[in-house]
């Protein structure tokens, strides 16, 4: 099963959220588990983008879901 996993730039957003450095890789670490769920996964972290990639970088949420539609076509 395809599977991807987008995560935010890391430090954007983190101040309004009160995270503290463990948060902040506890939350990369589960993320990174989150990727191991498909032997057909990739894990992209968006560029410039904080908690609503779909806000801020809508062009890369269409391309993972581009990505994961051609690979179910495969």
């Amino acid at each position: 099963m395809p599977l991807i996993v987008l995560s935010k730039t890391p430090g954007i957003d983190d101040d309004t959220q009160d995270y503290t450095q463990r948060q902040l890789m506890w939350n990369r670490s589960l993320q990174a588990q989150l990727a191991t769920l498909s032997t057909n996964s990739k894990w992209i972290t968006a560029e410039h983008s904080g908690h609503n990639i779909q806000i801020d970088d809508p062009g890369l949420v269409i391309q993972a879901v581009l990505q994961i539609l051609d690979a179910l076509k495969r």
